[in-house]
């Protein structure tokens, strides 16, 4: 017995020897580094529609502008107008590009969205963009806006944005309101999808380059709205002016990066110099 209990000691030793060691040479938990960064990036959370007009963004943010000015931007793409600017005055995000129209719809009430009785309703522009980039995307057999008389036309929503872009042209056109159907569909990517699905939706408003891949697709542009309805002011940087007088300075530093590039994102050829990898839902 004696015997035995020595071997079996010696084992438990053993064991407990080799536990330890394993114990100890198990990596340490990472810590967090004592010191923090003494003048960290500010994140702007962004949500934005899909469309060519991201590229000034996106190149920005390649460029190294936004990180000089010590700005970090994190973009969601909408589904639509209505999540995005209820969303927008929620405070789930700080910033987002979207039609000057919706700005002054949602501030003078003309909204679609449902809000809260007593909701503040403080967006504001602090930048412009461009035009949209806007053109009339038609099924294959719709050759012009004349066309459209009779057919189902889609639009974001029914009383912001687009629309009244849309109202417009097809006006200008000699196509009477009552002479279509105007049909909710979502954002840009959402309608681009559906005219692919249902040949029933016989045009939309579209931004690029979701006109270009209709072209691909056999879609007919049939109106530049630039050309229809000249100079428009299309897309605004929509802020809460709650949130943008409490960051003054990183509202001024995120136009001053992105005044950087804009003038020279494009060169007047309307061409790129070299290809651009888009990280952007397109289908």
């Amino acid at each position: 017995m004696t015997k035995l209990r020595r071997v079996g000691a010696i084992v438990a030793i053993l064991i407990v020897a080799d536990a330890t060691v394993a114990h100890a040479q198990q990596p340490p938990e990472p810590k967090p580094f004592p010191e923090r960064h003494p003048n960290p990036a500010q994140t702007i959370r962004m949500i934005n529609f899909a469309g060519g007009f991201n590229l000034p963004i996106w190149m920005t943010q390649r460029q190294g502008f936004f990180a000089a000015e010590k700005i970090d931007v994190k973009i969601d793409f909408t589904p639509g107008s209505t999540y995005q600017l209820t969303h927008l005055i929620a405070g789930t995000y700080d910033m987002g590009f979207t039609a000057i129209d919706n700005i002054i719809a949602y501030r003078e009430g003309q909204n679609e969205a449902y809000l809260p009785p007593g909701t503040n309703v403080d967006l504001i522009a602090v930048l412009a963009s461009d035009d949209g980039f806007l053109s009339i995307s038609a099924q294959k057999d719709i050759t012009s806006v004349e066309a459209l008389k009779g057919r189902t036309v889609t639009v974001d929503a029914m009383t912001t944005g687009f629309a009244f872009v849309l109202r417009e042209v097809l006006a200008k056109k000699g196509v009477a309101e009552s002479e279509v159907t105007f049909e909710r569909a979502g954002g840009v990517a959402n309608r681009f999808r559906m005219m692919l699905e249902n040949p029933n939706h016989a045009a939309t408003t579209q931004m690029t380059p979701f006109d270009l891949l209709g072209e691909a697709k056999g879609f007919n542009t049939v109106a530049r709205v630039r050309d229809v309805l000249g100079p428009y002011l299309g897309l605004v940087a929509g802020v809460r002016k709650s949130w943008a007088e409490a960051n003054r300075d990183l509202v001024v530093r995120f136009i001053r990066a992105y005044a950087t590039l804009r003038p020279c994102t494009i060169p007047r050829t309307g061409r790129l110099s070299r290809p651009f990898s888009w990280p952007m839902p397109l289908a």
